[in-house]
C-alpha cells in the first residue's frame, strides 16, 4: 500500500460499497486515491476533498467521463463514456511515462517517477514496465480519432480530409452535435434490430390473428370451412349422411386454423421460419467478458417493464471460453444468437476469431423437426459462411499495422482475396501465416508476383500525402541539409507537448525518407493529428516507427533473394545453409509480429471491442423500441419495476463487512508484528545463553 494508486469508478458516484471503499483507502493512503464518475459533483468527490462551492480549488483526484446524469435505466451512453475515458488516462499515462524515459526521468531532478525511469534504462528494461514507445502511443491515438471524430461529406474539420468515416457517428447515426451522418452501418444494425423484434412480437400477432378469426366465427355463427362446406353439399344436393360427415371433417379444419392460421399466417407474411419453438424467446449474446455482460444487462433491463407475451430471455457467454459448455445444450428451434467477432485480420486475434466460428459451428449443427438457431454475428472482418444466417459487417477505420501489411503483401499470392469485400477466412489466414513463419520458401514465380504487389503497395504511398504537406526533395532533402537549414528532428521523439498540448488536427508534420530498397524515395510522417485514417496509404500504417519499416523491408529482400537462388543452393549442397537462412528470417519476422501483438492487443481492447458494444446498444434499441411501441402492449424502456433512483446504486456489501474485513487485516498485521518480535527476542536470547555460561565460568576463577 505504500507505493499504490487506487482509482474507484462509479457513474453516479454514490454507489455505496465504492464511496465505503474511497473513504477507507483515502484514509490509508492520502493523495493516492483518484475517482471517475459522470460528473463532479458526486459524494465519492466530498470525501476526496473536492467542494462545490464557485471558487473552490480543484482537488485535482476527481476524474469527469462528462457522461452527466442519465436519466434513463438501462446503461449504455455512460458505459460507453467511461470506457473511452479510461482510454485517455492510458493514452496520457502512457505518453508520460515514455517522455518521461526520453527525457531521462520527466523532470522533477530525482523524483520517484525519474528514479524509476533511470532505473529502468539501466537494466535494458522499459520504463515503469511500459511495453510500448512512444510511436506506438502516437498510433493509439490515430485509432481513438478515427473512434471519435465525426466528417460531414464534402467538410474538413482541422487538417483531417473531407467524407472520412468514423466508427462512432456511422454506429450511432449521429455526429458530437446530434446532426444525422448518412449511415448504411447504422441503417443494418436497425433493420436487424427491428427484424428480430418480429420474432418476440410473434407471440402477440398470433393472438390478436387467432382472435380475430374466432371472433369472427362464432359471433357470425359460420366458421370458414364448415360454411363452405354447407354451401357446396346444399348446391349438389347431397344426402344427409353425406352432409354431416362432410361437416365434422370441415370442423377439424376449422379447429386446425383456429389454433395454426396465426402463426403461420405471421410466419409467413414476415418471411420468419415456420417451425420455430413457440413462447418466450431466449437471446444469448455472446462477446469478451465486458461486452457481453454491458449487453445482457442492457436488454433485460429495457425489457423490465415488457408483458410476458412479448418479452425475450437474455444470457451472455464468452464465445471463446464457455459459451460451448453453458448454452450449446440449451439450444432449441428459434433460439437467436448474437456473437461478436475479433478482427481476425490482425494477427493477434486470428485464433480467437477461428475459436469462435468453430463454437458457433457446434450450436448451429442442432437441429430438429429442421429448424436451427438463429445466429447473427457482428465484427469488422467481412468474411463469413454458410451456418452464419447474418453477419453484419462494422466499419473499419482502424489504421492497418505496418507489420500486418507486409504480412499480407508476403501472402497476397496464398490469400488473395484478403483484402476482398468477401474478407478473409481467419483459419485459412492463419495457416498461410504459420506456413510461412515455419520457414517454407516460396517459389520464385510467386515470389516475383508477390515483390510486384509489395513494390505497388509501398511505391503508392510516395504520393499519398497529408493535407497541407509539400512533397520533399528526396533523401537529400529530408536527410543532408547542411548550411542554416533547421537540424533534423529525425532522432528526436515527441515530447508530453507534442501529444497533449496540440489541439487535434494541429500536429506539425514531420518528413522522413527513406534510401534504398524498394522503399526509396518514400515519404513518412509522424504528425498523428495530420490527417485521418482512410488517408493511410492503402490502409497501411505509416505511422508506426521507421526502424520497423527498415526490418520489414530488409527481411523481405532477404527472403526474395533465398527463393530465387534456392534451387541453385540446393544444387550446390548448400541445402543445410539455405534452410538455416530462411529459418532465421522467418524467426525474426515471427519476433516482429509478436511484439506487434502488445499493439493489437490494446486496440482490440480497447477500440475494436467498444465498436462492437457500441453496434450492439443501437441493435437491440431498435429492437426494444419497435417491440415497445406494438399497440396495445406498449411500455416504457427506460424503466423497470424496481423503481431505483438513477443516481443511487443498491450495496451489495455493507460497510459493516468493509469495516470488519479491515480490522481483520490490521489485526493479523499486528499478530504477524508481534509474533516477529517475539521471535527475534528469542532468538537473541538463545545466542546470548552461550556467552553468560562462559562468563559464570570465568568468575569462578
Amino acid at each position: 500500500m505504500d507505493a499504490a494508486i487506487a482509482l474507484a469508478i462509479s457513474h453516479s458516484g454514490q454507489t455505496f460499497p465504492t464511496i465505503h471503499a474511497v473513504r477507507l483507502l483515502h484514509a490509508m493512503m492520502p493523495g493516492r486515491v483518484f475517482a471517475m464518475s459522470g460528473c463532479i459533483d458526486t459524494k465519492m468527490a466530498l470525501v476526496l476533498g473536492q467542494r462545490l462551492s464557485p471558487d473552490a480549488p480543484f482537488c485535482e483526484r476527481c476524474f469527469d467521463t462528462k457522461a452527466g446524469w442519465r436519466s434513463a435505466e438501462p446503461a449504455s451512453i455512460s458505459v460507453v463514456a467511461t470506457a473511452h475515458t479510461l482510454t485517455e488516462l492510458l493514452l496520457y499515462t502512457g505518453a508520460a511515462l515514455g517522455t518521461a524515459d526520453a527525457s531521462g526521468g520527466g523532470g522533477g531532478g530525482g523524483g520517484a517517477c525519474g528514479g524509476g525511469g533511470n532505473r529502468a534504462l539501466a537494466s535494458g528494461l522499459p520504463p515503469f514496465g511500459l511495453a510500448l514507445a512512444v510511436e506506438d502511443l502516437l498510433d493509439l491515438r490515430v485509432a481513438r480519432d478515427s473512434f471519435v471524430q465525426a466528417r460531414r461529406a464534402g467538410r474538413r474539420v482541422g487538417r483531417q480530409p473531407a467524407g472520412a468515416l468514423r466508427a462512432s457517428p456511422a454506429l450511432t447515426g449521429v455526429d458530437a452535435a446530434g446532426a444525422p451522418v448518412p449511415s448504411q452501418h447504422h441503417d443494418s444494425l436497425v433493420a436487424a434490430g427491428r427484424r428480430w423484434a418480429l420474432h418476440i412480437l410473434e407471440g402477440p400477432w398470433a393472438w390478436a390473428l387467432a382472435a380475430a378469426y374466432i371472433a369472427g366465427t362464432v359471433i357470425s355463427g359460420y366458421p370458414v370451412v364448415h360454411a363452405v362446406t354447407d354451401a357446396i353439399t346444399a348446391a349438389a344436393g347431397a344426402s344427409t349422411s353425406l352432409v354431416d360427415a362432410l361437416g365434422r371433417v370441415a370442423l377439424v379444419f376449422d379447429s386446425m386454423i383456429y389454433i395454426w392460421c396465426g402463426i403461420l399466417a405471421a410466419c409467413l407474411v414476415q418471411r420468419r421460419p415456420l417451425l420455430a419453438r413457440w413462447g418466450r424467446r431466449t437471446l444469448v449474446v455472446a462477446d469478451v467478458p465486458y461486452v457481453h455482460q454491458c449487453v445482457e444487462a442492457f436488454v433485460s433491463k429495457m425489457f423490465a417493464l415488457s408483458y410476458g407475451i412479448a418479452s425475450v430471455e437474455v444470457h451472455g457467454a464468452n464465445p471463446a471460453d464457455h459459451l460451448v459448455h453453458k448454452f450449446t445444450h440449451c439450444v432449441a428451434r428459434g433460439t437467436l444468437l448474437a456473437i461478436g467477432r475479433p478482427d481476425g485480420r490482425l494477427y493477434s486475434p486470428t485464433m480467437a476469431e477461428s475459436w469462435i466460428l468453430l463454437g458457433l459451428l457446434q450450436a448451429k449443427v442442432i437441429a430438429s423437426l429442421g429448424s436451427q438457431p438463429e445466429v447473427l454475428t457482428l465484427g469488422h472482418n467481412p468474411f463469413t459462411n454458410e451456418y452464419i444466417t447474418t453477419h453484419l459487417v462494422l466499419p473499419t477505420t482502424r489504421p492497418k499495422a505496418n507489420l500486418d501489411r507486409a504480412c499480407c503483401a508476403v501472402l497476397a499470392e496464398l490469400l488473395q482475396s484478403l483484402d476482398h469485400s468477401e474478407g478473409a477466412n481467419p483459419n485459412a489466414l492463419h495457416a498461410a501465416r504459420r506456413h510461412f513463419l515455419a520457414g517454407t520458401l516460396l517459389s520464385n514465380a510467386a515470389v516475383q508476383a508477390v515483390h510486384k504487389h509489395h513494390s505497388d503497395t509501398f511505391g503508392a504511398s510516395m504520393d499519398e500525402r497529408p493535407p497541407g504537406v509539400e512533397h520533399g526533395g528526396g533523401c537529400a532533402g529530408g536527410l543532408e541539409a547542411g548550411g542554416g537549414s533547421e537540424p533534423s528532428n529525425l532522432a528526436r521523439k515527441p515530447t508530453l507537448a507534442d501529444l497533449t498540448d496540440t489541439p487535434l488536427g494541429g500536429f506539425g508534420s514531420r518528413r522522413r525518407s527513406m534510401r534504398g530498397g524498394a522503399g526509396e524515395g518514400l515519404q513518412r510522417s509522424d504528425s498523428v493529428l495530420s490527417y485521418g485514417a482512410d488517408s493511410h496509404v492503402l490502409g497501411e500504417h505509416r505511422l508506426s516507427s521507421m526502424t520497423r519499416r527498415d526490418e520489414v523491408e530488409g527481411v523481405w529482400q532477404r527472403t526474395s533473394k533465398l527463393a530465387k537462388h534456392s534451387d541453385a543452393l540446393m544444387a550446390d549442397g548448400n541445402a543445410d545453409a539455405t534452410r538455416a537462412a530462411m529459418g532465421s528470417l522467418a524467426s525474426h519476422m515471427s519476433q516482429m509480429l509478436d511484439d506487434q501483438g502488445v499493439m493489437e492487443a490494446l486496440v482490440e481492447s480497447r477500440f475494436l471491442s467498444l465498436e462492437r458494444l457500441l453496434a450492439f446498444f443501437v441493435m437491440f434499441h431498435a429492437m426494444a423500441a419497435r417491440v415497445a411501441a406494438a399497440w396495445p402492449l406498449t411500455f416504457d424502456i427506460s424503466r423497470s419495476q424496481s423503481g431505483l433512483r438513477i443516481a443511487t446504486t443498491a450495496s451489495p456489501v455493507t460497510a459493516s463487512d468493509i469495516d470488519f474485513t479491515l480490522a481483520e487485516g490490521q489485526a493479523e498485521r499486528l499478530l504477524r508484528g508481534a509474533s516477529g518480535r517475539h521471535a527475534a527476542i528469542a532468538a537473541r536470547w538463545r545466542s546470548a545463553a552461550p556467552c553468560a555460561a562462559r562468563l559464570r565460568r570465568l568468575g569462578k576463577l
